[in-house]
C-alpha cells in the first residue's frame, strides 16, 4: 500500500474514533473547572460532586466563566440538594455565585429551574447547560425568549455570551445569566419559557 492510501486509510480510522468519542461522552462535562477554583469550592461545600461544567466568557470583557451544577449529595436527590453555580475570575481571584432557582419574566413564574436536573432521585445527566449569545432561529433565541432588564447593559445582553441553565428539555425553556462587570455581579438575563 501505498504512503498517501495509508495515510489516508490512518485518518479516517482516527476521524472515526474521534466521532466514536465525541458521541459516548457525557454531554454536561464539556469542561474541566481549573483545579484552584475546585479546591475552593470544595472547602465551601465539602463532600458535594461536581456533575456538569461548561467553559463560557461571560460580559463584554469575555470574563473567564464556568456554569456547574453541584450535588450535595448522591443519592435520594430532591431539586433542593443541586446548587447551579457560575465560577468566574475576576482580578485573579475566583468569585462563586450561587444561583437564584426561582425566575419570573413576562408573567411566566418557574420555582425552579433545575427541577428537571433530577430524575428518579439521581442526577438526570441529559439536563444541559450552554455557553451562547441568544440569536433568531436559534435554540435559544430573541424569537422564543427574552432579555431580563437586570440593570445589565444592552451591549452586555445582545453583543455577549450568556450561561444558561435548562429549565425544561420538552418545552426547549432556557433561563440564561450574565456578568454585570460594573457591579461585580452575575444576573439573569434572558428567560426562555415556551408551554403548550
Amino acid at each position: 500500500m501505498n504512503t498517501r492510501a495509508h495515510m489516508l486509510r490512518s485518518s479516517m480510522v482516527f476521524s472515526l474514533v474521534a466521532v466514536a468519542i465525541t458521541w459516548f461522552a457525557p454531554r454536561a462535562l464539556s469542561a474541566v473547572l481549573p483545579k484552584e477554583a475546585a479546591r475552593l469550592i470544595q472547602t465551601v461545600h465539602p463532600g458535594s460532586k461536581m456533575v456538569s461544567v461548561v467553559a463560557c466568557e461571560l460580559g463584554l470583557g469575555k470574563t473567564p466563566s464556568y456554569g456547574l451544577i453541584l450535588l450535595t449529595k448522591e443519592k435520594g436527590l430532591t431539586d433542593e440538594d443541586v446548587l447551579p453555580i457560575i465560577a468566574l475570575k475576576t482580578d485573579r481571584v475566583w468569585k462563586f455565585s450561587v444561583l437564584e432557582k426561582g425566575v419570573s419574566t413576562d408573567g411566566a413564574f418557574m420555582k425552579s429551574f433545575t427541577e428537571e436536573a433530577v430524575e428518579k432521585n439521581v442526577f438526570n445527566k441529559n439536563y444541559r447547560i450552554r455557553c451562547v449569545q441568544p440569536k433568531r432561529g436559534e435554540e435559544i433565541g430573541e424569537h422564543l425568549g427574552n432579555y431580563i432588564q437586570t440593570g445589565l447593559s444592552d451591549d452586555t445582553l445582545k453583543k455577549s455570551k450568556h450561561l444558561c441553565f435548562q429549565a425544561s428539555q420538552v418545552y426547549n425553556s432556557w433561563v440564561c445569566f450574565n456578568f454585570d462587570e460594573k457591579q461585580g455581579q452575575v444576573k439573569q438575563s434572558f428567560g426562555q419559557f415556551a408551554a403548550d
